[in-house]
């Protein structure tokens, strides 16, 4: 049987380690536009089709080591999610009811950490938590889920 999907990471065409290029060659790279590269098996032609790329904010990050964790972090997600069935050929619009808000999701991991932190290391992460939610009311994220592709990094204020 054949893939459904592939993945992968455009780092600005260095090919070989990072480690061995020149201080030059890697602020060449950097310079670049970093993404998400994939493509899905079209239905109705059986052939891979090439998906528009995914940016996600990952040219926000100044060094290597930073942008291919947050690309990896992409990736294991987009093929998490057309693993368990996403197909972007389907027009079906699904129910989004059981997808939870962004304040949802944050009062459901808050519980998780509660039990695994010091009551202190809770209390301070509690604050920067808000200030955080803070921010996304402040944006209009309050009662839906994070864009993909946040142009600017998330501060609190």
């Amino acid at each position: 049987m054949k893939k459904k999907y592939s993945t992968g990471i455009y780092n600005g065409g260095f090919k070989g380690k990072w480690s061995e290029l020149t201080k030059a060659q890697q602020n060449k790279a950097l310079k670049k536009q970093w993404y998400l590269r994939w493509s899905y098996r079209n239905p109705e032609t059986g052939k891979m089709e090439r998906q528009q790329n995914i940016y996600g904010g990952a040219n926000e990050y100044y060094t290597y080591r930073e942008r291919m964790e947050f690309l990896k972090t992409l990736e294991r997600n987009l093929t998490e999610l057309l693993s368990t069935g996403y197909n972007p050929y389907n027009d079906d619009i699904k129910d989004t009811s059981s997808i939870p808000s962004a304040f949802t999701a944050i009062e459901s991991a808050m519980e998780i950490k509660k039990l695994h932190m010091k009551h202190d290391s809770y209390v301070r992460f509690k604050s920067d938590i808000g200030k955080f939610k803070h921010y996304l009311k402040r944006n209009g994220y309050e009662r839906s889920m994070l864009p993909l592709s946040i142009k600017r990094p998330l501060r609190a204020s």
